[in-house]
Order: C-alpha cells, then sequence, then structure tokens
C-alpha cells in the first residue's frame, strides 16, 4: 500500500539509511533504464507485472534495469514493497 504519511523532509534520511557506506563498484554501461511500478486495483503490487516488464527490458537489450525509478512512485512505497520489487526483479 502506499505510504501516505511519507514527507520529503525525511527522503534523503530513508535513502541514506538502505545502503550506508555503499559505492558503486563498477560503471555502468549500456541501456540501464528506469522501470515503472506497476499496482494492482487495490494498490498492492503486481508482482507478475513487474517481472514481466523486467523480462522484456531484458530481451530488448537492457544491460541493468533500475526498479522503483521512473515515475515517482518510489517515494510512496513502504520500504517492505521496494524491497519486494528488488527481489522481483534480481
Amino acid at each position: 500500500m502506499y505510504n501516505r504519511n511519507f514527507s520529503l523532509l525525511n527522503y534523503r534520511e530513508m535513502l541514506l539509511s538502505i545502503m550506508p557506506g555503499k559505492k558503486m563498484e563498477k560503471k555502468l554501461t549500456g541501456l540501464v533504464p528506469p522501470m515503472i511500478t506497476p499496482f494492482r486495483e487495490d494498490e498492492s503490487l503486481d508482482q507478475e507485472g513487474i517481472r514481466r516488464f523486467a523480462d522484456f527490458l531484458i530481451e530488448k537489450g537492457a544491460q541493468g534495469l533500475i526498479p522503483c525509478g521512473s515515475s515517482g512512485e518510489f517515494i510512496t512505497m513502504t520500504l517492505e514493497e521496494r524491497k519486494r520489487v528488488a527481489e522481483v526483479v534480481v
């Protein structure tokens, strides 16, 4: 479900808490598109839709994917939802 109590004031703090001290070990090259996150009518994650979309992007030549990364849904999702999207995509 959407996190309707989200505040932009804690956005930076939230991002830093997810992976503290982590750095990119490898430069990204090629096509690495941000993904939209499909939801069902009841606002739950459409896990099969996420899986199909990830497969489609890879079949079309994507070298990597950026889950929850294109239409602003990231800031409205709970940490558990973001983790689940990552699990489905990987």
